[in-house]
């Protein structure tokens, strides 16, 4: 056995080196994800389950102080500017290349990148809404069907109400054919 066996009245923390215990507070998380109890975890990292404990306690802290400081703001400005910065060296390189060269190629991809990315941040943290997919248009050829007129119309109102369900107070019924 070794001399930093556990002992109730001895405190593990202070014995055990300081990377040893980092190194089992990263794996903690991915132990606790598997289902793991904390008894097996304890057992499996050759701790015991006050030391499990122990660093569940630390790791929250941690967590809640990171998340206390996290600035939204700060975040968004960081990012943006490091996407600003990296759309403008994609600029300088594609304006110093020559004309015929492919890097030209990658560095208009790199700019497109860069912009589509600082987009999809602002709309992710949702300050710039995200424009709507346009409209699909679909060509249904039912002359040949043998359908009424009214059959037409209301097989049309059907799509476009299944489509689009908040229409369906605004459309108006389909007209009768008089034919039948």
């Amino acid at each position: 056995m070794s001399n930093c066996e556990y002992h109730s009245d001895v405190d593990e923390e202070a014995v055990a080196p300081s990377a040893g215990r980092e190194a089992r507070r990263r794996r903690l998380p991915r132990l606790l994800g598997r289902g793991s109890s904390l008894a097996e975890i304890a057992e499996e990292l050759g701790v015991s389950p006050k030391v499990i404990r122990n660093d569940l306690r630390v790791l929250r802290e941690r967590s809640a102080e990171f998340f206390s400081e996290f600035s939204r703001e700060v975040y968004l400005c960081d990012t943006l500017a490091l996407l600003q910065d990296i759309e403008q060296k994609a600029i300088r390189l594609f304006n110093e290349l020559p004309l015929t060269h492919p890097g030209r190629i990658q560095a208009l991809r790199e700019m497109r990148s860069a912009r589509k990315d600082g987009v999809a941040l602002v709309q992710d943290l949702g300050l710039l809404a995200t424009r709507p997919e346009p409209a699909k248009t679909v060509h249904i050829d039912l002359s040949k069907t043998g359908l009424s007129r009214a059959d037409i119309d209301r097989l049309a109102q059907a799509i476009i109400l299944a489509e689009h369900p908040e229409l369906r107070d605004m459309v108006a019924p389909p007209v009768p054919d008089p034919q039948e």
